[in-house]
């Protein structure tokens, strides 16, 4: 058992030191996604899934349709496409800005990129698959971090914590997250100060 943290450094406490900046939140809603999910729904991978972020599975109560039809309807990625490419910050060239989807599994994130490559041919080459069975998925990640190519990724747990990539403007979250402290983290991947970011070419106009 762990007790109480010995020191804590609050979000808003880094807000007032400036070392990371507000975020603004937009909720996506489609049908689909608003059905939720039953427990008996969940496969072996959602149930470790939710065990990598402290919540028992046979505990785990939404009333829903199963979890995969959630995550790989084709009709709910679009949604999801398209108004992340209405609402998205930008880079002053119009590509979107660095951004990392959070997918619900390794077969959903291909399916975001199969369906990003069909909506969006022209950006095809500006976004990459990352999950942890592509022998090439940490030459993708030094990429991301150092070269203005790939701008989105997919990923799967890889990028969740850890990952510094300060250019990081858009954060998309299509999976649920149940653990307060997995998402603080995962919200760190983009809430940078202007101070720590290597490459401003790649940040929105509103944001240099």
């Amino acid at each position: 058992m762990f007790g109480k943290a010995t020191v804590e450094y609050s979000y808003d406490q880094a807000l007032t030191d400036g070392v990371l900046v507000p975020y603004h939140a937009i909720p996506i809603y489609s049908n689909v996604l608003n059905e939720g999910i039953k427990p008996n729904d969940l496969n072996k991978y959602d149930r470790d899934d939710l065990r990598r972020q402290d919540v028992d599975p046979d505990e785990f109560d939404v009333t829903g349709s199963q979890f995969d039809k959630i995550f790989l309807n084709k009709d709910t990625n679009e949604t999801i496409l398209k108004e992340f490419m209405e609402r998205c910050y930008r880079s002053d060239d119009n590509k979107p800005a660095k951004t990392i989807f959070f997918c619900s599994s390794k077969r959903h994130a291909k399916r975001l990129k199969e369906i990003w490559n069909e909506m969006f041919p022209d950006l095809s080459g500006e976004a990459q698959v990352i999950i942890s069975d592509m022998s090439h998925s940490q030459h993708t990640i030094d990429r991301f971090k150092k070269q203005s190519s790939p701008r989105i990724v997919f990923s799967v747990s890889m990028l969740d914590t850890g990952v510094d990539v300060p250019e990081i403007c858009n954060l998309v979250m299509v999976k649920p997250i149940f653990s307060h402290i997995q998402f603080w983290q995962m919200l760190g991947r983009g809430t940078r100060n202007l101070k720590s970011c290597k490459h401003p070419e790649w940040l929105p106009e509103r944001k240099k």
